[in-house]
């Protein structure tokens, strides 16, 4: 049976994760979509979603991405014994609170931003509403 890596968080960034990356409001947009759920967020699953949107918005609308990754996650590669240090940095993580913003856009029609809503539902480990300017929330289905 295979031992799985070990992943460890440095313990100092904790508490400067929340540095202005998400808010409970919209700052330029006219649509966001906002998190329901606690999770941690990694830069691949934005980079999906960021494909997504950018396919099918095709240079009509304007998205802007609210997420910072600043959280190192270390780990150490299979095989190695135990002792010798923490081990390198593999990747950068987000802690994800519920209703923060993951993304905002503008200059969209509403029928898009639910389609969107519906395809960037499935790509992300926990669930995302839409919100607009008079904070109407709308869930994915």
């Amino acid at each position: 049976m295979k031992k799985k890596s070990q992943l460890r968080l440095h313990k100092k960034c904790i508490y400067r994760h929340k540095i202005n990356s998400s808010s409970k409001l919209l700052l330029s947009g006219d649509y966001g979509f906002f998190a329901l759920e606690n999770s941690i967020l990694t830069k691949e699953q934005i980079e999906c979603c960021r494909v997504i949107i950018r396919r099918e918005l095709r240079k009509k609308g304007f998205l802007l991405i609210r997420c910072n990754f600043l959280i190192p996650i270390t780990s150490k590669a299979l095989g190695v014994r135990m002792g010798k240090g923490k081990g390198a940095i593999d990747k950068y993580v987000e802690f994800i609170n519920i209703f923060d913003c993951l993304f905002e856009l503008k200059n969209i029609s509403f029928l898009l931003a639910i389609k969107l809503l519906n395809k960037i539902s499935y790509k992300l480990p926990f669930k995302v509403c839409l919100i607009d300017k008079n904070k109407n929330l709308y869930y994915a289905k």
